[in-house]
């Protein structure tokens, strides 16, 4: 992934009209210059900034049409504990049955959870994720359908 040098993904839910990504922020991380001569300080948001630019130049040539793809700039929230991530992580998978897109959030396919589940290490830091939950697959899964059976209603979202 372009961004890959500057985070790791966690999480993410891509929906109808918005999307979730639960990124780790690399910190100091310095590449090689395109000419090799020398290293350059990469900066998260600024990766970020020219992946979303690049998006939507792609997708407004691909469908004839100028101007911003996105409404507004993205959010961002400070993580600074485990309770908090495991959470956020469930939140992302949760977030297409709390939109009324899916009945059950295991029914959603363009989220993360079936690639933590099948331990596929593509876009996902799968084993980062798995170290959440004692590096056991079966407790990741565990986590989420407790939380769905505990509160059905908001799917134990915090």
């Amino acid at each position: 992934m372009y961004c890959s040098d500057v985070f790791d993904t966690y999480a993410y839910s891509l929906l109808k009209n918005h999307f979730h990504l639960l990124v780790y922020v690399k910190e100091d991380v310095w590449v090689p210059k395109h000419n090799k001569q020398g290293m350059i300080r990469l900066n998260a948001s600024k990766q970020l900034s020219h992946f979303f630019n690049s998006y939507a130049q792609s997708i407004n040539w691909s469908v004839g049409r100028t101007g911003g793809l996105f409404e507004s700039p993205f959010e961002r929230k400070h993580v600074d504990n485990e309770s908090y991530l495991d959470s956020m992580i469930r939140y992302c998978h949760f977030n297409a049955y709390k939109h009324g897109f899916v009945k059950d959030f295991r029914d959603w396919e363009y989220s993360s959870y079936h690639s933590i589940l099948n331990k596929n290490e593509g876009i996902v830091a799968v084993s980062k994720v798995l170290e959440l939950f004692g590096g056991d697959v079966s407790l990741f899964e565990k986590s989420h359908l407790e939380r769905q059976l505990l509160n059905p209603d908001r799917y134990g979202i915090e």
